[in-house]
């Protein structure tokens, strides 16, 4: 009997953990698109750039497999530091280059 209450416990332990993960990971695109967007706005969108239709399309290409994941994030560690414009744009435009315009 103690068995199977161990066995549950673990298995509700272990999809917990999951789902801790995922939300986790969630936030973290979120963060992520949202600083790209940002960036995109202040150095080529200009005032008239859709920040908000930006990080919903970089969530949902995001969200499309694991590679695209790892591009988001290579891509929001590049933007990162006091670089100006230009630089980012030389150093992260490959990068980068992903990025939702809408």
């Amino acid at each position: 009997m103690k068995l199977r209450y161990f066995a549950m416990s673990a298995l509700l332990m272990i999809t917990a953990s999951f789902a801790s993960l995922t939300a986790c990971d969630d936030i973290d695109k979120s963060l992520d698109c949202s600083h790209l967007c940002d960036e995109y706005a202040t150095c080529i969108g200009g005032s008239e750039f859709d920040k908000k239709g930006c990080t919903n399309s970089c969530k949902d290409w995001a969200d499309e497999n694991k590679t695209n994941e790892g591009i988001l994030d290579d891509c929001s560690a590049c933007l990162d530091g006091d670089q100006s414009c230009a630089e980012k744009l030389r150093d992260c435009g490959l990068k980068c280059a992903f990025i939702p315009k809408s």
